[in-house]
């Protein structure tokens, strides 16, 4: 598989489009002939199969939400499959319950191969040692080192300023090519190296990945600081239905189109014309999942797209995703119906120089906490002027009120979110 991708990465577009489309039909073959939640969509709708002639025919067949598989999760599964054989897994339910579902090993194969070729773009090769800090992992004694792998996985929960000393020691005796987590803890590392002034060198260290929770400029600007390489962002879920990489070119998201068939729609369903700032939903349909297909799958993530342009890299992936906005628990409504994305709040954090963590919270659309945890050189007007600067990107009736905390409760996962809202899309 990673061979092949090396090929397909420069194929035409409308190569791409007709790999996608023979994908495609084995897919929806397969699903109406063993997968009886899909044959009933097809037979209510009084569809087959050959009935869906192209890309834009798909559009035929209703949406699969994370609903929908809580209610029939058995009707899923494929017949001639073995669940024995499969993976079960979860989504990481940060905005509601989790989701429980398989993968195939088939599958997890073809995604490794996804992400070796895209870390290749970025200088990070097979057999290269990498440092992972996720926070789904409980290790004793706080790391573990696979050398098969080549994976240093070091322990998120419980950090410390012993533990953050602790991971720099062991980091400097392996020497990792990379580092691969979660953008919140990578920070948090990276804002300890700074405060306490250590002296580190990695010239080891080619590159940063950060992914799995939405990640904010403020963050890659203090991590490349402390580390002194570049950041790059991907994004991807459990579900392996779709996958948006950088390039070399570090500009905007492509969209990888051996993984999936995307869509982007609006909180109506309805198709989002893929222009500057057009904010959408992410839809997609994986082409390799058969064990357990999805799809049209709506994922609850929400990003901003801006006109799809050729890219410098020469690859003729789609190029029209600017930004991830994150799930839809962390965009924030207004009452007059305007949606406001987090990336818009997070500038001004800019306005509080003496803190250790920082959440907002919207319980309706009247009112929002702010959650902040000071240092000791926290002053009153700094949170005075983060409040009036929430206010001023609002720009809508909307309170204010700011709570100091002496801690904020992550989940077990350690996902860290900036912004919750309780207010559904």
């Amino acid at each position: 598989m990673y061979t092949f991708l090396q090929e397909s990465q420069w194929w035409s577009m409308e190569k791409l489009e007709e790999y996608q489309m023979q994908k495609l039909e084995k897919l929806l073959r397969h699903a109406y002939d063993n997968v009886p939640y899909y044959r009933r969509v097809f037979d209510e709708r009084d569809l087959k199969p050959k009935d869906i002639q192209s890309l834009d025919d798909l559009r035929k067949l209703p949406f699969t939400t994370k609903e929908d598989i809580k209610k029939h999760g058995a009707d899923f599964l494929a017949k001639n499959f073995d669940v024995n054989k499969l993976v079960p897994t979860r989504t990481g339910g940060s905005t509601g319950s989790p989701t429980d579902f398989y993968i195939s090993k088939s599958t997890l194969n073809i995604e490794k191969a996804l992400f070796w070729r895209y870390w290749g773009w970025h200088g990070y090769y097979f057999g290269d040692k990498c440092a992972v800090l996720r926070g789904s992992y409980e290790i004793a004694p706080d790391y573990y080192y696979d050398p098969i792998a080549r994976y240093l996985i070091l322990s998120a929960f419980d950090l410390t300023r012993e533990k953050f000393l602790l991971y720099l020691r062991v980091i400097k005796r392996i020497k990792p090519a990379a580092f691969l987590g979660y953008p919140s803890l990578f920070y948090l590392l990276a804002k300890f190296l700074l405060e306490e002034n250590i002296k580190f060198e990695f010239p080891f260290l080619k590159v940063i990945f950060i992914s799995f929770e939405k990640s904010y400029a403020y963050q890659k600007e203090i991590i490349e600081q402390a580390f002194k390489t570049k950041v790059i962002e991907h994004y991807g879920h459990q579900e392996c239905v779709a996958l948006f990489t950088k390039c070399e070119e570090d500009n905007y998201f492509h969209v990888i189109p051996e993984r999936g068939y995307t869509e982007f729609v609006d909180v109506d369903g309805k198709n989002v014309a893929i222009t500057a700032d057009a904010m959408a939903e992410v839809v997609s349909t994986g082409l390799y999942e058969h064990a357990f297909p999805l799809i049209r799958y709506r994922t609850n993530d929400w990003v901003t797209l801006v006109e799809d342009t050729a890219c410098k890299c020469g690859r003729k992936f789609p190029n029209c995703v600017k930004r991830i906005d994150g799930r839809s628990g962390d965009i924030i409504k207004t009452v007059s119906g305007k949606y406001i994305h987090p990336n818009h709040l997070e500038y001004a954090i800019r306005h509080i120089k003496h803190f250790k963590d920082v959440k907002i919270i919207q319980n309706d659309l009247l009112n929002l906490e702010v959650h902040a945890i000071p240092d000791e050189g926290y002053q009153h007007e700094e949170g005075e002027a983060f409040k009036k600067a929430i206010l001023s990107r609002i720009r809508d009736e909307m309170n204010v009120e700011l709570k100091l905390v002496e801690n904020i409760e992550r989940p077990r996962n350690q996902k860290r979110r900036f912004v919750i809202s309780h207010v559904p899309m």
